[in-house]
């Protein structure tokens, strides 16, 4: 073991040897969370939030329905031919999953 730990610290890849410290060293000194500093700013990001979900969160959860609407109003479709619709729903389902994320 001791002769694989010298390996490693002569490693050209490496300069220092790797030190794992003790559990004082891996405690945070400072809480790293971000937190707004002023209420204009957590309004701000709630709305925000609340503007992408009313605008992507109704094609995943009401994508039955909104699929039934738009068959029925012909998206998709040239005339009589709706053989690409399918892979129209599909594209759109694709693009609100993506943007709710």
């Amino acid at each position: 073991l001791r002769a694989r730990h010298a390996r490693a610290a002569s490693s050209p890849h490496l300069r220092h040897p790797p030190s794992f410290g003790s559990l004082e060293t891996l405690a945070f000194d400072q809480d790293l969370t971000p937190v707004p500093k002023s209420v204009t700013v957590r309004v701000l990001l709630l709305l925000v939030a609340g503007f992408h979900v009313f605008l992507t969160a109704g094609v995943v959860f009401g994508w039955t329905s909104l699929a039934q609407v738009l068959a029925k109003r012909g998206v998709g479709c040239d005339g009589d031919n709706c053989s690409g619709q399918a892979g129209i729903f599909a594209f759109i389902f694709t693009l609100g999953t993506i943007g709710n994320y």
